[in-house]
This record gives structure tokens, sequence and C-alpha cells, in this order.
């Protein structure tokens, strides 16, 4: 898997050049994830946050397996959802469908005002009534 365009900038003719793609191709390989990275290639985590600081080439290869760790995941989520992955839809659409009315909305209700209401009102409250049509359609 292509990291980058960057990787010719690492062009591998230092040990630590080599080291650094090493690195990187071990993080792709571990998905972006640090540990398995280094102890594959041996590298003392402080060399690699050393690295990641003073190398804005390295530190965007890093950057860029990380992307493909999010998009590797997110192509399995839409093949989940396209495979009728019922909570896979419902996560999508409560994550980036707001806009169409596909969201979770909770209401804090203090307990006085809990206790204010009849005993019709609470027992339309617990069965998800909100609050706010309740206290609206109260009569004065």
């Amino acid at each position: 898997m292509q990291v980058s365009d960057n990787t010719d900038t690492l062009k591998g003719d230092t040990v630590t050049e080599r080291r650094k793609l090493n690195v990187i191709d071990a993080l792709v390989e571990s998905h972006g994830i640090v540990t398995p990275a280094l102890k594959a290639t041996n590298t003392p985590r402080s060399t690699f946050y050393d690295w990641k600081a003073a190398d804005p080439v390295f530190k965007q290869l890093v950057d860029d397996t990380h992307e493909i760790a999010i998009d590797t995941v997110e192509s399995a989520f839409f093949d989940n959802i396209k495979s009728g992955n019922v909570a896979a839809q419902i996560f999508y659409l409560k994550t980036r469908a707001k806009n169409r009315g596909y969201v979770e909305r909770f209401e804090l209700v203090s307990q006085d005002k809990i206790d204010a209401l009849s005993d019709a009102q609470l027992d339309e409250f617990l069965s998800g009534v909100p609050y706010s049509q309740l206290v609206s359609s109260a009569p004065n």
C-alpha cells in the first residue's frame, strides 16, 4: 500500500533514513499502531517521537499511515452497511445524517420538576413523552 509520494523524499541513503522507511512500512502493516511497528523494527519509542518532531516528511508519512487505517475501517464499515448490518446503518445515519433528522436527543429534567408532575403526566413521561410537551399541554 502506498503511503504517499513523500516516500521519495526519504531515499534511504543513510542508515537513519532506511530505519525511518522500515518504521513507515511497519506502521502500514500495523494499521498505524505505533507499538507493534516499533517492536517489529526494534526502534525505541523515544527515537520514533524524536524523528517525528524533527522531520516533517517523516511526520507526514506517519500521519498518512493513520489515514490509510481509517480508510480501511471505513471500507469495511460500508461493506457491513451494504450487507444489511442494521447497527452499522443506524450508526451511520446518527453520525452522518443528522440534518435529515437521524439524531438522538436527551432531555435533562430536574427531580423537582418530575415531582411536580401529576400521576398521569408522570406515566406519560416514563413512556417517552418529552417533558416539554407535558408542561406545554398542562392546564393552567
